[in-house]
């Protein structure tokens, strides 16, 4: 940039920053200003108009965007790499174009400082029950404390466990068990969480798959995956396995696959080692990568990434439908925007539920790289919590008087329901999803009254909350020793 100031027209500048810009996280948007000005120079590098047009994909203006690939394309005849990536990234566009005018619903919530920093978070795995969190991180907090090669911290394996309240505790390394001085990453896991898959960039070896068995609420030493049938001299990157252990799904770029990084199977033998892995083919891999297998928690579904040509720009999210005991895939669905964007999306994990995910992303409002957030999938159903009991008096007797319970969501304040409260009794039954919620008692010729309550989910879920609500909000009385709560004795007149 300083070189600029002095020289706002020279056309190495421009090109190189608006490539840099096209390599950040948070706005790509922002080369384009810099590659226009290169493209405008007559002497400009023969691959700017492809980065001009992949720095307008990323702006979402998909017309500009073409028109450049396709003037990159013409130059670029007779090179079959070349051409296979800017086929692939005009069909991007036609994909992004019609992804974003249908979008899914999701709501994103970033999972604050106590995970997040400055420097990358990324590939983070959740246990069903939502209690433990893994990911990578590339934080100064690392074993390895000098710069990479690339600028930046070597990558760790980090953990962090929930809090009662649903919070995060700050995460912290998962310890030399795992992690080196150099470059440990999250590849993995098994979608009951009992195994860890790692990819390595250390001592022991490069790109290859290591994997750890889950003990308490931790892993234990981390010990090279089969030698024999999956890590060999090509580059191993990712792993799942089936939580019966008879599955293991791996991607690889060796010999023979479709080309690039691809998606391959192995079954377990009667002898407990891996058998001969298969390529999962053409309806799965592309020319292109695929990377990041994870299985659903019903073990129906098998989650990848792919930068392929029914991504939207860069890897996209896929899912496929599986028979456990085959390799019959059903055609790979894409997630849909904004889950997946133009950028790069490479894992996902869910919770038990399906409702809740964790994946990283990039984004102005982060904490300045890529950070790992917490994803609410708003077209599958939440579980919901009964909540039962009784309005009461102070002296655990019924109040005897209609009325109704106005139920607030307690962060957007708006009416999530109105409930009865019966006479007679003074019962009540509301029906709740997890949340933070204001109740607001409106009964017969009495000042109303307000009380705040949550109803907590992951690990903490409980289908059935009983519990009763004092008049005027006094302390709620202590529950009845022998079980469920009791209807109160009738007020005397």
């Amino acid at each position: 940039m300083a070189l600029l100031k002095d020289d706002g027209a020279n056309l190495e500048y421009n090109y190189r920053l608006g490539i840099c810009y096209l390599q950040t996280y948070i706005d790509k948007t922002l080369a384009i200003s810099f590659l226009k000005t290169a493209m405008d120079n007559p002497k400009h590098e023969e691959d700017t108009p492809y980065y001009l047009g992949v720095a307008y994909m990323h702006a979402h203006q998909f017309e500009d965007a073409i028109k450049y690939l396709e003037m990159y394309k013409k130059t670029v005849v007779g090179k079959p790499n070349e051409t296979r990536i800017v086929e692939t990234t005009i069909q991007n566009c036609h994909v992004a174009k019609i992804a974003i005018q249908n979008p899914i619903r999701v709501k994103f919530e970033n999972l604050g400082s106590d995970i997040n920093t400055a420097n990358p978070e990324y590939n983070p795995y959740i246990s069903p029950d939502e209690e433990t969190l893994i990911y990578t991180s590339r934080s100064k907090k690392n074993m390895g404390d000098l710069l990479d090669f690339d600028d930046e911290y070597p990558s760790d394996v980090f953990i962090a466990t929930a809090k009662s309240n649903g919070e995060w505790r700050r995460g912290r390394s998962i310890g030399s068990m795992i992690n080196t001085e150099l470059n440990e990453e999250t590849a993995g896991m098994s979608a009951d969480g009992q195994y860890l898959f790692i990819c390595i960039d250390n001592f022991n070896g490069y790109g290859d798959i290591w994997y750890a068995s889950k003990r308490g609420r931790g892993y234990q030493r981390a010990e090279t995956l089969d030698k024999d049938n999956v890590n060999g001299s090509a580059y191993e990157s990712s792993a799942t396995v089936t939580n019966d252990e008879q599955v293991l799904v791996f991607s690889s770029n060796r010999d023979g696959g479709q080309g690039g990084m691809d998606l391959y199977m192995c079954k377990m033998l009667p002898t407990g080692q891996w058998g001969k892995p298969i390529n999962l083919g053409p309806k799965i891999n592309t020319p292109m990568d695929e990377e990041y297998p994870a299985f659903s928690p019903d073990q129906q579904t098998l989650y990848f990434a792919s930068n392929g040509p029914k991504s939207m720009g860069g890897y996209d999210i896929f899912k496929t439908e599986w028979q456990s005991e085959g390799t019959d895939f059903q055609d790979p669905q894409n997630l849909g925007f904004p889950l997946n964007t133009t950028a790069d999306e490479t894992t996902i994990s869910f919770d038990q539920t399906g409702r809740y995910a964790y994946m990283a992303r990039g984004h102005k409002e982060g904490s300045g790289d890529l950070d790992i957030y917490r994803l609410t999938i708003e077209d599958v159903d939440p579980r919901y919590s009964v909540i039962k009991g009784f309005v009461l008096n102070a002296d655990s007797t019924s109040s005897g008087k209609e009325g109704i319970i106005n139920i607030y969501d307690a962060d957007s304040k708006l009416l999530f329901g109105v409930y009865k409260i019966k006479p007679e009794d003074g019962k009540y039954l509301i029906i709740l999803p997890p949340g933070k919620w204001h109740a607001e008692f409106d009964l017969e010729s009495l000042d109303k009254f307000t009380e705040d309550f949550e109803v907590k989910g992951k690990g903490d879920f409980k289908d059935l909350i009983e519990r009763n609500f004092i008049i005027g909000g006094a302390p709620e009385p202590a529950p009845t020793p022998n079980g469920p709560l009791s209807p109160p004795p009738k007020k005397r007149r």
